[in-house]
């Protein structure tokens, strides 16, 4: 494995966790799949890639390196890699990356799609007014929830998802 957490098969790349840099690994090279073990624990999985210097980047291997440096996010390969969370980013965390990256974080295993709809329609969870009063803050954080719960409650609906009374 390479510094940027990539390792190579047949010459394209595939990422890995970055918190497994400097580590030994074994890949386990399929037709259809790359699987990635260290030890004897499954670390990630890629649908495998055909051709010649191609990249499979999954931006969840990059969060604890994106955490720590969040300004990097706007210009990370791996939020460049999915073109849709990179729109979503754009329009609406661009200036909040800290927010985006704890959003990640808590969809951590979702499928990219579900994470850009989930992202899309989330209006925040930290904006609040600059310069406001105490009383202020606290009635925007009470606002703000209320617009968080119909969001979400608004996406898990679209996504096909019941509601349990």
């Amino acid at each position: 494995m390479d510094k940027y957490s990539f390792i190579r098969v047949d010459n394209c790349f595939y990422s890995v966790p970055d918190y497994l840099v400097g580590q030994v690994l074994t890949v386990k090279a399929y037709p259809e799949e790359v699987i990635v073990f260290s030890g004897f624990s499954e670390v990630c999985r890629h649908q495998r890639l055909v051709g010649h210097g191609l990249y499979s980047v999954d931006i969840f291997h990059y969060l604890d390196t994106l955490a720590r440096k969040p300004g990097a996010v706007k210009n990370s390969v791996a939020l460049r890699s999915k073109a849709r969370l990179k729109d979503v980013f754009d329009k609406r965390y661009s200036d909040r990356p800290k927010e985006f990256i704890a959003l990640l974080e808590g969809l951590r295993g979702r499928p990219i799609d579900e994470v850009a709809d989930t992202l899309e329609g989330c209006p925040g969870l930290y904006r609040l007014t600059a310069g406001a009063p105490p009383g202020r803050i606290a009635e925007n954080v009470y606002r703000n929830t209320k617009e968080q719960l119909a969001a979400t409650s608004a996406a898990f609906l679209k996504a096909g998802g019941q509601v349990a009374c």
